[in-house]
């Protein structure tokens, strides 16, 4: 609609106003303010792995959607993070699968299980597609919270015109703030909806596989702080012992008092609002609530070998990037 109007006004400064220069510049005012309102709906990985080299990872990824309901397979990303997501991205909302070849190496067979499900069940809910939508809106907002804000449309003038353009700028200013206030607003929503579906997710996992794999698997998200002196360890020196050995034998050795003292300042952000996720412990609590004992799909120890040895050959890559983006300031 806005690019029409905006078609509209410079197509007629041609036609009617004779190359009228006010609706000249209306028009593109308008144009470019479509151009900066337009959806942005994300770009498809360019590293997606193919089934026939992790046929395993692809196998399990399948069956987990198949216990979840849903026929839909994603893209499937492997990232140097200690954490995992799905999204949808491009026009045609393609589900994208991304999972941290750190985050795996640390869980068992059945808290891998339970992570995909997790993140999978995020799809089957239509969570990316609700975050969409309301994320589009307040990117439109605050596009026009600054588009209209008098500092942009009028700049800093002095005189006499400065003197007459005062109302102007004060209408335009009350509107900004209004588009500014109904952003907070959407945000806010957003938020509580982004809570909500974690907790939807996590019970859908723990239908999959269990309530227990899947508060296993929220106490080793706590290893996060492990990991990330890891890297330091790594990227400030030059450790002889693979980086991912490393990492593993310190999340299996990892003290009761250090986990209590990541839970207690988790703890102390309950109240906070800013985030998409609940504290891991109010997710646990959560479980407690919703027990399920029967798990719908496991994997084999033979399978489980095959597995990490598919993702075994993507350690070496991994440690890489993982050292490039810490020296180069880029991951924390």
């Amino acid at each position: 609609l806005i690019l029409l109007v905006g078609l509209l006004f410079i197509i007629a400064s041609f036609i009617s106003f004779n190359f009228n220069i006010f609706a000249i510049f209306t028009g593109l005012f308008f144009l470019v303010a479509a151009f900066l309102l337009r959806p942005r709906y994300g770009k498809l990985p360019e590293n997606a792995i193919e089934a026939n080299d992790f046929p395993e990872l692809h196998q399990l990824i399948a069956k987990i959607a198949d216990a979840l309901g849903t026929s839909e397979t994603p893209l499937i990303e492997l990232t140097p993070y200690f954490n995992a997501s799905f999204s949808k991205v491009g026009l045609g909302r393609k589900g994208v699968l991304r999972l941290g070849i750190p985050l795996l190496a640390v869980l068992d067979k059945e808290e891998t299980i339970a992570l995909i499900s997790h993140e999978l069940a995020h799809g089957v809910n239509g969570d990316p597609n609700r975050s969409t939508y309301i994320g589009t809106a307040i990117d439109s907002l605050l596009e026009w919270a600054y588009l209209l804000h008098p500092g942009v449309l009028y700049g800093n003038g002095s005189g006499l015109m400065e003197i007459f353009l005062i109302p102007f700028k004060f209408i335009f200013y009350l509107l900004s703030k209004l588009n500014q206030f109904a952003a907070f607003m959407l945000i806010n929503l957003l938020w509580r909806n982004s809570q909500r579906a974690e907790y939807l997710a996590d019970y859908f996992a723990a239908r999959v596989t269990g309530t227990a794999a899947v508060q296993s698997l929220l106490h080793k998200l706590y290893y996060n702080e492990v990991f990330v002196e890891t890297v330091h360890h790594y990227a400030m020196g030059k450790p002889q012992q693979n980086f991912f050995d490393t990492l593993l034998t310190k999340a299996r050795n990892i003290t009761p008092e250090q986990l209590a003292h990541i839970r207690a300042r988790e703890t102390s952000l309950d109240s906070r609002l800013d985030t998409t996720h609940p504290p891991t412990v109010n997710r646990i609590k959560f479980l407690e609530t919703h027990p399920v004992k029967q798990a719908m799909v496991t994997i084999s120890d033979e399978d489980e070998l095959k597995l990490r040895q598919e993702l075994l050959k993507t350690h070496d890559k991994t440690f890489k990037r993982l050292i490039d983006k810490y020296r180069s300031g880029s991951y924390y």
